[in-house]
């Protein structure tokens, strides 16, 4: 797939898994598409419905160079770690469809966080 001029790889398969921390496209029950590319040494994202309608898309410059992660949980939201400029989770508004980035500063309360993001995750979260 050609993303932005950059080739995509990676398996076009459902995966169990949410968490993504390599290029490449993923594919997740129920439709949801995550296609991660690298565009000048930065980390972008697209999120597709199951008619590859965008219904998200990486609003912030996250290095490459730097410790990332993306997770999707249970309820289709899209959790972004970064250890060069912080965390966020594009939620969903089960009412329109549509998502807001809800950045988070400071730490995370874990108590909170989805088990499945701690595991994979837990040395990106600090508290």
């Amino acid at each position: 797939m050609l993303v932005g001029g950059v080739a995509c790889s990676g398996s076009n398969q459902e995966i169990e898994n949410r968490a993504i921390e390599e290029l490449g496209v993923y594919s997740f029950n129920g439709g949801i598409k995550i296609i991660v590319y690298r565009e000048n040494y930065l980390l972008r994202y697209l999120m597709l419905d199951g008619a590859n309608n965008i219904l998200l898309k990486s609003d912030k410059n996250i290095s490459l160079m730097q410790k990332w992660g993306l997770y999707l949980d249970r309820d289709d939201q899209l959790w972004v770690l970064s250890s060069d400029i912080g965390h966020s989770c594009w939620v969903k508004n089960d009412t329109t469809g549509s998502y807001r980035n809800k950045v988070f500063s400071g730490k995370l309360d874990k108590s909170s966080l989805p088990k499945g993001l701690i595991s994979a995750f837990g040395d990106l979260i600090i508290n």
